[in-house]
């Protein structure tokens, strides 16, 4: 019989807002970390460098593409001069 191997997945919980990491052993869950902050800010620094915004800053404008919490195709993001 052989092992189920290790796991880690990221999981977003809805109701409590959090993104974890959680980590499985053999098909049972072993552990789990909220990693919320840290993805916001490499989410956050990727949209910025993907949209070339200055390094000085700039504010990036976000639309949903429809209603479906889990059926978002595409983001939309454009960048804002600042006034």
């Amino acid at each position: 019989m052989s092992k189920e191997p290790s796991e880690l997945k990221i999981n977003y919980n809805h109701e409590t807002r959090i993104i974890s990491l959680q980590a499985y052993s053999e098909g049972f869950f072993n552990w789990e970390k909220d990693i919320t902050q840290e993805i916001m800010e490499c989410a956050i620094e990727k949209l910025f460098d993907d949209m070339d915004c200055p390094t000085n800053g700039g504010i990036i404008q976000l639309q949903r593409v429809n209603d479906k919490r889990n059926g978002v195709n595409k983001v939309l993001a454009e960048v804002i001069k600042k006034k």
